[in-house]
């Protein structure tokens, strides 16, 4: 292999992911997954720049003159930065906020010196995995059991599971632009051991640590009780750490309780009380009733009641979100004993909350973005301007997400992972989207074509695209977090071609709603259909997908009179001509919105607006021709979302198929609503 100053470009993988970051049973799990992933990658950059090399993808530190640095960089990642800051001094200097957001990806790029062999990059990946992973075992495991038989015994499954659960993956580059770690990852060089006895929890294709079987008989079930029962009475751990119905694998309680280790593993704290899915959920409900000081009295008393509940919390905005929603209150199954009474009491006093704002809606979002072809995109730019571009967004992502209120879950590279609220879902979306090609348009202005073209090249325009589940907050995480990625994968790239969102509503039996289209929405050419908010390459014309769907919402919702609101009776008279048209729209009708489905809508609504405004006495108020104009526009931003878009390349622009559905109209009036409960 060819090298330049005693220099080798060597590709790094640590896995498994989904393995690691998605086996969660609670949020904090997952953020914790996917932050250690974060950290111990980090470890390997860090170990990389002590020993004379430079991280070439993603942009992680200062520029550096030449492949071989004069002194070790600076990191610019603010999680690399802790890491060696750590490593230099002890513990992070004063003033300096600890990392809290994975923003490291999993695999890298890295310049090399020659005489460092790449296993003792690995090498630092699994030490620094064993420290974290000893930390709670002599906190918690050895506090737990004396007796030094059963120690040992536990001792094995540990050994055996922390040890050999890390695959590292490294290769070297033989020529500029070879996707050789693309290759390289589907060699099987890794086989996970076969984990004997009853599994873990939270991973299961591992063996709960305790190592009794309790098909065996009642001796084993016993033992096994009383081997999980010790470890619950250990000091720091309380029944959020781990339920009575949970045995777990060492890599799943590393994950569970490393919070309570952090400081001593990794030199600083993290946030031991993660947001649950109720209370994230809940989150849009408790802010729109603090902004009422009326209902601040209101509030102190509901939380000094609610107070008496263990593990609940005290302040009416930190409170456990199970007590808000009368339904969960009333479930003896989910709260300590002896609480009926009280929960009873709060069960009256949230009648007076919801007469005044609602219910809470059950329901929070899940967001997970991906940019599209990236290895194109690095082929044909370059990894230091395209890494730059990322960094730049990653920077964006933190801000966007928390102006909306939301908890960022991972941000790294071109990858996103949050939860935010129902009612700001697509708007965040929709910013991070316009974040990334902005960062892209500012690193590269020159190729950067207007109005959305394809840049010059066999390469793909820069895009980025998402996935959104709305989900109750009762659903299983990991099903939820699996379906998102599905979305991602399945129906935003592979089925609309990227460059688009895919939505998806999972409800308490699963998912119902499943609806994908691109950002931009092709749009007919007729004459008088709202010109003026499209955009896109010329002949090409489309609108914001994001911008239809909010502006129906926000019709929907009004009260005002003269806004054009949907019945539900409209909703399944919508789904009817949809079935009949699906597949058959007239030649010459490429877009549904210019189809004979958009008279037939018409009629329908007014149909329908006329019946209900008899039933309430209110007679036949037509307003003319101004009036149908606005009912038409919007029948015909509704069958926009009725439409399946694909593409050939990358490189098109999406075209309307035929084929007709009605999940992105009924994703609206989920959204509507969840949004007015």
């Amino acid at each position: 292999m060819e090298t330049l100053q005693g220099i080798r470009k060597v590709h790094f993988s640590l896995g498994p992911v989904q393995g690691f970051v998605a086996a969660a049973r609670r949020t904090r799990d997952l953020w914790v997954g996917s932050y250690l992933l974060s950290y111990l990658t980090g470890c390997a950059m860090d170990f990389i720049l002590q020993h004379g090399g430079t991280i070439v993808f993603p942009y992680v530190h200062e520029p550096v003159d030449g492949a071989t640095p004069a002194r070790e960089p600076m990191p610019v990642d603010p999680l690399l930065a802790g890491i060696n800051a750590v490593r230099k001094y002890g513990s992070l200097p004063d003033g300096m906020e600890p990392p809290l957001v994975g923003s490291l990806p999993n695999r890298f790029a890295a310049n090399l010196p020659v005489d460092v062999d790449p296993a003792r990059v690995a090498a630092a990946i699994h030490d620094r995995w064993r420290t974290i992973a000893e930390k709670v075992f002599e906190r918690y495991i050895k506090r737990a059991f004396s007796d030094p038989e059963r120690l040992q015994g536990v001792r094995q499954i540990w050994d055996r599971q922390i040890e050999h659960f890390w695959e590292v993956t490294w290769v070297e580059e033989s020529a500029p632009g070879r996707p050789v770690l693309d290759l390289k990852k589907n060699w099987r060089t890794h086989v996970p051991t076969i984990e004997p006895s009853d599994k873990c929890t939270m991973m299961t294709n591992l063996q709960e640590l305790s190592g009794y079987v309790g098909a065996v008989g009642r001796d084993q079930r016993e033992k096994q009780a009383e081997f999980w029962k010790a470890l619950r009475e250990q000091g720091g751990i309380d029944a959020l750490d781990l339920e009575d119905d949970e045995r777990l694998s060492a890599v799943a309680l590393v994950k569970r309780l490393f919070p309570h280790v952090a400081k001593e593993a990794v030199g600083w704290h993290v946030q031991i009380r993660y947001p649950s899915t109720v209370d994230l959920a809940a989150r849009p409900w408790v802010d729109k009733v603090l902004a009422d000081q009326t209902f601040r009295a209101k509030t102190e008393a509901f939380a000094l009641s609610a107070s008496r509940i263990p593990f609940v919390g005290r302040d009416f905005e930190r409170l456990d979100g199970n007590v808000f929603y009368t339904d969960f209150l009333a479930n003896d199954l989910i709260w300590p004993e002896n609480t009926k009474n009280t929960r009873s009491e709060l069960r009256q006093e949230l009648e007076l909350f919801y007469d005044h704002f609602g219910e809470p809606s059950p329901y929070y979002a899940v967001l997970l973005m991906d940019g599209d072809s990236m290895g194109a995109l690095l082929e044909a730019l370059g990894s230091e301007g395209v890494s730059r571009a990322l960094a730049d967004f990653t920077r964006a992502v933190r801000r966007i997400v928390d102006k909306n209120k939301g908890r960022l879950v991972y941000a790294g590279g071109d990858d996103v992972l949050a939860f935010i609220p129902l009612p700001q879902a697509l708007r965040t979306a929709a910013e991070l989207r316009e974040a990334y090609l902005e960062s892209m348009r500012k690193q590269f202005p020159e190729q950067q074509a207007a109005n959305g073209a394809s840049m010059p090249g066999a390469a793909p325009r820069p895009s980025i695209s998402a996935a959104i589940v709305y989900a109750h907050c009762k659903a299983p995480l990991r099903h939820v977090l699996s379906e998102a990625h599905r979305l991602l994968d399945e129906k935003a790239k592979d089925g609309v071609g990227r460059d688009a969102l895919a939505v998806g509503v999972w409800q308490t039996h699963g998912m119902t709603r499943c609806w994908a289209a691109p950002w931009d929405v092709p749009v007919p050419t007729a004459e008088g259909y709202d010109k003026s908010s499209r955009s896109g390459i010329a002949g090409n014309p489309t609108r914001n997908v994001v911008a239809i769907v909010e502006s129906l919402v926000e019709e929907q919702k009004s009260g005002r009179p003269d806004v054009v609101r949907f019945s539900n009776r409209f909703f399944y008279r919508l789904r009817e001509l949809l079935d009949m048209y699906n597949g058959k729209l007239p030649p010459g009708s490429q877009h549904a919105a210019e189809s004979p489905l958009v008279p037939l809508l018409v009629a329908e609504y007014l149909a329908t607006r006329e019946d209900a405004r008899d039933r309430k006495g209110q007679g036949n108020q037509n307003q003319g021709g101004r009036d149908l104009d606005r009912i038409e526009s919007k029948v015909r931003d509704l069958l926009l979302l009725t439409q399946r878009f694909g593409r050939t390349v990358e490189t098109a622009p999406h075209r309307p198929l035929p084929d007709l559905t009605a999940e992105g109209p009924l994703v609206v009036r989920f959204l509507v609503r969840e949004e007015v409960s």
